[in-house]
């Protein structure tokens, strides 16, 4: 079952905050996470609580896509 994203790409300076839903880039795939922020320690967190949570490192190449603005899912 798919869902429908619409969003405000990062080169619109409209920046993540805190428990934005975003849809970022770890070295080069695609994921729509929930981006934690903890002091200077940066995480992503899957909405399915079958994935664990992931924190952003330096030796990652993470990117900020754009934030969510709209989720459509089909609910039957």
């Amino acid at each position: 079952m798919g869902q429908i994203i619409t969003l405000k790409p990062s080169n619109h300076h409209f920046e993540p905050i805190e428990s934005t839903e975003v849809i970022a880039s770890i070295n080069g795939e695609p994921t729509a996470k929930r981006l934690l922020i903890s002091g200077k320690t940066e995480s992503l967190n899957s909405e399915n609580h079958k994935y664990q949570t992931t924190e952003i490192t330096e030796d990652m190449d993470f990117r900020t896509l754009g934030v969510v603005t709209w989720v459509i899912r089909k609910t039957v």
